[in-house]
């Protein structure tokens, strides 16, 4: 999968790590034009030599739809802005951090498939599990779109209390 057709410096693999794109010839090309039709060159010669800010990266990645990297890829390809305003420009990586004065919180699981299927719903299921009209299979698919044994379990002891 490519990110940025090759005008924004990386692709990631099918194991999702990231690396360099090295692409030549017609494979470049497309790539440069398809670049040029995400972020027209023409709205970018606009703001040549005028000092560009995080405001101006935002308003252009809001406009065309495209990620505020990819703006100062582009800007920076174009050789709008130089590396150093390239290196001040580049947003940061989000980093997810766990936040350690709260335990692993896990919603209260009635309230969660209630929420999820319904009302109704979520009383016709409950009156399944409890007679076994329904497979336990099918309840978790019902219950969560997917097959989860221990989650089912837990909510099954607490529909059959």
């Amino acid at each position: 999968m490519c990110i940025g057709l090759d005008e924004y410096d990386f692709y990631i693999e099918s194991n999702f790590k990231a690396s360099a794109l090295k692409t030549k010839g017609s494979e470049a090309k497309r790539h440069k034009i398809t670049t040029a039709i995400l972020l027209p060159e023409a709205e970018t010669e606009k703001i040549r030599g005028t000092g560009i800010t995080q405001t101006e990266v935002a308003s252009l990645s809001k406009a065309y739809k495209i990620t505020p990297t990819a703006v100062v890829v582009t800007l920076r390809r174009r050789g709008i802005i130089d590396q150093n305003e390239y290196d001040s420009l580049l947003p940061t990586p989000s980093v997810l951090t766990k936040n350690k004065s709260k335990g692993g919180h896990r919603p209260n699981i009635d309230r969660a498939v209630r929420k999820f299927c319904g009302l109704q719903s979520f009383g016709y299921v409950n009156q399944g599990i409890k007679s076994e009209a329904l497979g336990g299979i099918e309840a978790q698919y019902l219950l969560f779109g997917r097959v989860n044994q221990k989650q089912y379990k837990n909510y099954r002891q607490k529909v059959n209390i």
